[in-house]
């Protein structure tokens, strides 16, 4: 039985699905600094001017997951009495 086949899009249908920019979605790929994964949640073409797709399912997951632990971090650094508000996220 085959597996199901990702649904995958173009930047300028990914980033309005994701309420991102297009810039903004390019600066959150790994090879940018940034928590996308290529291979998981963006693939590049076989040539340089292909355009990049992009897994939208799975980087809603990550940034729900990324949101969340932001929240319980904050919560935990309020109940320890220090304001969240003056720390830099790293990574």
């Amino acid at each position: 039985m085959p597996e199901s086949i990702r649904q995958l899009y173009k930047t300028s249908a990914a980033a309005p699905m994701l309420c991102l920019s297009q810039g903004h979605l390019q600066r959150l790929k790994d090879s940018q600094g940034g928590p996308l994964i290529e291979g998981k949640h963006w693939f590049s073409g076989p040539t340089p001017n292909s355009p990049i797709r992009w897994d939208v399912p799975e980087i809603l997951k990550l940034l729900s997951h990324r949101g969340q632990a932001r929240r319980l971090a904050d919560r935990e650094l309020l109940a320890a009495g220090m304001a969240p508000s003056k720390l830099q996220e790293v990574g």
